[in-house]
């Protein structure tokens, strides 16, 4: 028996090199074509993606390794040989049986191995438990189970020789029509074994399936080591026989067979598919310095943006210097029209349904993550003055969060933007600090004329310089002071700065500014338009001054009256370039504010004219 065992395991051997460069080749190329340091586990492990093709690949190998067992000792009759050893059909049965499990218990060793040496280079990704060698044990058990599940289903199969294929696409056919008439009866797949459900970190591994699957695996065995251990097993090698006399019309029905089964796949699921969208059902990641509460429908992209997270944590407290190290409350859930993120104190927001480019989702944390940090940096007194700070919170968010995470946010473009809002509203410092100027424009122009303000700080007093202003706004002595200029002169000289000499480079970078994008100013448009009502309906309407380039086009926003909340409205796709006509939102009423502006560029803010009103 034993000798037998090891005879089938050599026969099996030439299979594994196959099966080696199916599952393990990413230890192969993943290293020659990614920094392993940058890369997250769930990008490396395609296990742990509900959308994964791993499932049905181990499956697959499991049919695979059945059909190498028994009918190819049949077609070359070498199996007569075996049946004049001194053992037992029934022993036969179970070496082979034996070295398939042991070849596939191989492979799915070395397909977590290899993910998991791969793994090792990233030390984000095990600081903050991203890594885990408990899914990962899960994960090897609902591999191997489902390639042996595969292994009982094909030695069944194999019983009938190459019709067995065709038994098991009508078998695939007739589960995917039962789940889709009762979806209740998911587990009757054998692939749901392996498709990765998660409470949280936690992997859960279903049970129910998994009993359901073991049973009916164990039965298929005890019927395969019935047929294969009995002389009834000559009697289909003499069916194929007497049916290579009838090929013709053998192939006939094969063939018929095989297009009834490609109609039936492609009538299964005639729905519309999904849109991915957040899920009620939320779970949580827990980093060295977040909790983060996200949708689980969208768990991808939440454990990407969470293998960074503590990365840039480390990179906002060396530019900051906080004093407090308390962990940051991250909600994922939060779905918005207009706002990327949102941060307090303690607690940030960001919007991942929104947006799931990840170097702009890293772009986001990291934006609010400074905000805590200023908070925290400016304390009470901060909070006292909360009028005063807008251009500059938005803008220490923006600087360093251009500086660490690029993304599909330019910043060439936001400085445009920047200088556009400087040149045609006439902008100033003493206007930059006025709340009524963001409620009057635009609230964007904190952050781009606020990150140029940032820019000026450091190149004339060094990255240090915005954490040492924020800790002299907060400082417990300072006075209660209501002009903005006078605030500003005060925080700086108490950081032993002058004030003067930022504003003066901060002109002179704008002027720079002018020279440089000469062109751009000049294609720039003025928006006019108005609000105008036809039967009964209110519309937007506006033109522009002159042609708009490539790619350019108007845009407006309404708002409740003097509202902080404005909701962008695109235009009819059928009006003609420099025209704009739009249908204004209903729950606005017949009074609202409004503006125009043009869009110049997908990554950068829009330019907008002054906020109008509409009374009705």
């Amino acid at each position: 028996m034993k000798a037998l065992f090891h005879k089938e395991l050599r026969n099996l051997m030439s299979l594994f090199p196959v099966f080696f460069l199916l599952f393990c080749g990413d230890i192969i190329v993943v290293p020659l074509t990614q920094p392993l340091d940058e890369v997250s586990w769930f990008e490396i492990h395609s296990g742990l993606s509900a959308d994964s093709i791993g499932p049905f690949l181990f499956y697959l190998m499991g049919i695979i390794v059945a059909y190498s067992l028994f009918p190819r000792e049949y077609e070359e009759r070498t199996i007569e040989f075996l049946h004049s050893l001194p053992v037992s059909r029934g022993q036969i049965f179970m070496a082979k049986w034996m070295a398939g499990t042991v070849l596939i218990l191989a492979v799915c060793l070395c397909h977590e191995i290899t993910n998991a040496v791969m793994q090792m280079g990233n030390g984000d990704s095990l600081t903050s438990a991203q890594f885990r060698w408990a899914t990962l044990l899960k994960l090897l058990f609902l591999s191997s189970t489902t390639a042996l599940v595969g292994l009982a289903h094909g030695l069944l199969l194999s019983f009938g020789r190459q019709f067995g294929f065709l038994f098991l696409g009508f078998a695939a056919w007739g589960v995917g029509w039962l789940q889709s008439q009762y979806p209740y009866l998911h587990f009757l797949d054998p692939l749901s074994m392996a498709k990765p459900n998660f409470r949280g970190m936690s992997l859960i591994i279903p049970w129910s399936a998994l009993s359901w699957h073991v049973i009916t695996s164990l039965l298929a065995l005890l019927v395969s080591y019935r047929l294969w251990s009995s002389r009834g097993h000559q009697g289909t090698y003499l069916l194929v026989q007497r049916a290579k006399l009838h090929r013709k019309k053998l192939g006939c029905l094969t063939g018929v067979a095989l297009i009834v089964l490609v109609v039936l796949f492609l009538g299964l699921d005639d729905s519309e598919p999904a849109e991915e969208a957040p899920s009620y059902a939320t779970a949580r990641i827990e980093t060295d310095h977040y909790n983060l509460t996200f949708p689980v429908s969208l768990r991808g992209r939440a454990l990407k943006l969470a293998s960074q997270a503590d990365s840039i944590y480390r990179y906002v407290d060396e530019q900051m210097g906080e004093v407090r190290k308390e962990r940051i409350i991250a909600d994922l859930t939060d779905v918005s029209r207009e706002h990327l993120g949102i941060a307090s104190l303690n607690k940030i927001r960001v919007d991942i349904a929104s947006n799931q480019e990840p170097e702009l989702l890293e772009h986001i944390l990291c934006h609010e993550t400074v905000h805590v940090f200023c908070f925290r940096l400016s304390g009470p007194r901060g909070r006292q003055h909360l009028e005063h700070l807008g251009f500059f919170s938005e803008g220490t968010a923006e600087y360093f969060a251009f500086e660490r995470a690029p993304s599909s946010r330019s910043r060439r473009d936001a400085r445009r933007h920047a200088l556009a809002m400087y040149k045609h509203h006439r902008l100033d410092f003493s206007t930059l600090v006025s709340a009524q100027t963001a409620e009057k424009y635009d609230e964007n122009v904190n952050y781009t004329l606020g990150e140029l303000w940032v820019d000026a700080l450091v190149e004339c007093y060094g990255k240090d310089a915005p954490a040492r202003v924020w800790k002299a706004i907060g400082r417990e002595d300072g006075p209660r002071l209501e002009a903005a200029l006078v605030f500003w002169q005060d925080s700086l000289q108490a950081a032993g700065y002058s004030f003067e000499r930022v504003r003066s480079r901060w002109l002179e970078q704008l002027k720079q500014l002018e020279k440089q994008e000469s062109e751009f100013l000049e294609q720039l448009p003025r928006i006019r338009g108005t609000a105008v009502v036809y039967d009964g309906e209110i519309y937007l309407e506006a033109t522009s001054d002159r042609p708009l380039p490539a790619g350019w086009e108007i845009v407006a926003r309404v708002r409740t009256p003097h509202g902080k909340e404005a909701r962008t409205v695109k235009g009819d796709s059928d009006s003609e370039p420099g025209q704009f006509s739009a249908y204004v939102p209903s729950g606005y009423g017949d009074v609202f504010d409004y503006q125009f502006g043009v869009d110049f560029s997908e990554s950068a803010y829009p330019f907008f004219e002054e906020w109008k009103s509409h009374k009705g």
